[in-house]
């Protein structure tokens, strides 16, 4: 009985470790500017995605609070758009919306599967390299979930003191 018990335990752990987010996370995307991104470059510092999606109405709120996050993190956090769509199509986005931050065009949805991204706004933080390993993702842009993700960086990053992040609009997307 024991035995069987602890086989069925093992067995339970084992297909847990292949759950959403138990393989690590690596990824390659071009953003509109040309620049490539990796986890590389998302690790080193801490930087927070902003899922996005073209012809969401929810982007005539979205883009001008993003846009005021990103300005307001300017030099300790990197604010970075990801479109589930391919390059070409992400730099029509941009040039029509007009982001003050970098989008990636991810037209596999990498980062948005492997963090589970639900909508439009949702946002998801790399604060160290712990952080490729677990997905978490806040969903809808707000003022308390921001704060909740930099508290978590604060968290894993020795010396690292999260930036006061003022009131801006709450902001809930489109189905991805």
């Amino acid at each position: 009985m024991k035995k069987s018990f602890f086989v069925a335990a093992l067995g339970a752990a084992v297909a847990s470790s292949f759950a959403l987010g138990a393989k690590p996370l690596t990824f390659k995307l071009s953003s509109t500017s040309g620049s490539l991104w990796t986890q590389a470059e998302a690790s080193a510092k801490p930087t927070l995605f902003v899922f996005l999606k073209g012809g969401c109405p929810s982007n005539q709120a979205g883009l001008p609070a993003t846009n005021a996050l990103a300005k307001q993190l300017a030099g300790k956090v990197q604010v970075v758009g990801v479109l589930r769509l391919s390059k070409e199509r992400s730099k029509q986005f941009v040039e029509l919306e007009k982001p003050q931050f970098p989008v990636l065009a991810d037209p596999n949805g990498v980062l948005i599967d492997w963090f589970g991204a639900k909508h439009s706004y949702d946002l998801a933080l790399i604060g160290s390299k712990s952080d490729l390993k677990q997905p978490r993702v806040w969903s809808s842009l707000s003022l308390k979930h921001v704060n909740a993700a930099l508290a978590s960086v604060q968290k894993q990053r020795s010396g690292w003191v999260a930036p006061t992040v003022k009131e801006f609009s709450t902001v809930s997307g489109c189905s991805l």
